[in-house]
């Protein structure tokens, strides 16, 4: 997946789990969260704290954290 283009959360986590052919079921387990969670996060909403780290790691993201001026 290419994030060349600017993409929502929701846009880029459902399409990281339709390239993956998983069932919402599927990606909650896969990154290690509920259903629901994974719910929200597909219709927009910004997640927990520690819903995001876990999204962040199934897109194989570091940790470090930038602020822009």
């Amino acid at each position: 997946m290419s994030y060349v283009d600017e993409k929502t959360l929701a846009k880029a986590f459902r399409e990281w789990r339709r390239e993956n052919q998983y069932s919402m079921r599927a990606a909650a387990k896969a990154a290690n969260m509920t259903v629901p969670a994974v719910q929200r996060i597909e219709q927009g909403a910004i997640p927990e704290l520690r819903n995001l780290q876990r999204v962040g790691a199934v897109f194989h993201m570091t940790k470090e954290i930038r602020f822009n001026n």
